[in-house]
């Protein structure tokens, strides 16, 4: 809401009144040992305030623009490289894009690839019995870091029960990742492995009150 956004706005602006060239003083820190040591160095642009946020906070605190600028003088002095990252390349400052000389821009693997990356963490040497790979890969369309959870999360259930990783473990895991997502997947999405997901669901029902 407005409001809320008013409230955010004005606990921030406090907090940088009251740390006033902290921010630059990191950055200017950040570069000279770069330079001493000749690091390649590495930073995050994340960026995760909502669009009305970032509209106010542009036009009102006047301590973001000169942030902004003296990172940029600190890119723009140093003589190593710079490698940034960001998931969220939409809201990074133009004037950033601008000094960038590549651009690398990571997509989704394919099927094929998805392919790979399943057989990749959950090798023959991890106890396993009728694992569908083509299903998985051709399935979910999924970055190989949400793979590797869901791999990783399907193990622990498989060793919680005692056997051997199968087919409704990993059902599981996809449904409950993407769920960390806020994406509420339903038992007819899974196709002919949705039926695995009635047990689990069926344990997540709230009791019923008596």
């Amino acid at each position: 809401t407005t409001e809320t956004n008013r409230e955010y706005l004005a606990r921030s602006i406090e907090l940088r009144n009251s740390c006033e060239g902290v921010h630059e003083v990191h950055a200017s820190q950040y570069f000279v040992s770069g330079c001493q040591d000749g690091t390649l160095l590495k930073h995050k642009l994340l960026r995760s305030e909502p669009a009305t946020m970032a509209a106010l906070m542009d036009t009102t605190d006047k301590y973001a623009n000169t942030e902004v600028a003296y990172l940029l003088q600190r890119m723009e002095e140093y003589s190593g490289v710079v490698l940034m990252a960001t998931n969220l390349a939409a809201n990074i400052d133009s004037a950033f894009v601008r000094r960038f000389r590549y651009h690398v821009s990571f997509t989704l693997p394919g099927k094929e690839l998805r392919l790979r990356l399943w057989r990749s963490v959950l090798p023959a040497s991890v106890p396993q019995k009728g694992i569908d790979f083509s299903y998985l890969a051709e399935r979910f369309e999924l970055p190989g870091s949400q793979i590797k959870n869901i791999a990783l999360n399907a193990c622990y259930r498989a060793a919680a029960d005692g056997g051997a990783l199968t087919m409704r473990h990993l059902v599981e895991a996809v449904f409950l990742e993407r769920q960390k997502e806020g994406k509420v997947m339903l038992a007819g999405e899974f196709g002919e492995y949705g039926n695995l997901l009635y047990d689990l669901l069926e344990r997540r029902q709230p009791a019923p009150e008596t």
